[in-house]
């Protein structure tokens, strides 16, 4: 044999079962590779999936709560209306109660004032009587025309 074929021959021998084995090495490396690929990829997958359901979720809450808060708003709003409207109410049935009794008042004050005046006439016209009956204002004449003398 020559030199080429025993070259070849331990080739053959040695070098081609370890590059079979290499090869099958690196097929397999890739074969795990592209699995680790595949799950990795199924992961994401699932993860998106599940990342888009919390957002669709998270959607239909948040619009639920703005729901919510719209129809609180508008109720809060309706009662606050409606509270003005009576406090309105109150403050004209006030005002008209205040305007009967300054009224009243009036009305009783001019009354007080005429009852006090008609009671001052009937009081002096009284007094005046009295001392008249008395004889007073004969002796307070009588006095004045000493005092005159």
């Amino acid at each position: 044999m020559s030199m080429v074929e025993d070259v070849r021959q331990i080739f053959q021998d040695f070098l081609a079962p370890e590059l079979r084995a290499i090869s099958a090495q690196v097929k397999a490396s890739g074969d795990i590779a592209e699995a680790q690929h595949r799950m990795v990829q199924t992961q994401i997958t699932a993860l998106e999936q599940k990342m888009e359901s919390l957002n669709h979720e998270t959607v239909t809450r948040v619009s639920a709560l703005e729901q919510k808060m719209d129809s609180q708003s508008r109720e809060t709003t309706t009662r606050l209306d409606a509270l003005e409207l009576k406090m309105e109410s109150l403050h004209r049935e006030m005002a008209n109660r205040v305007d009967s009794l300054e009224h009243r008042m009036d009305t009783l004050h001019r009354e007080s004032i005429t009852k006090t005046d008609a009671l001052e006439q009937k009081l002096v016209a009284r007094m005046d009587q009295i001392l008249h009956d008395m004889g007073v204002d004969k002796r307070l004449a009588r006095l004045e025309a000493r005092d005159l003398q």
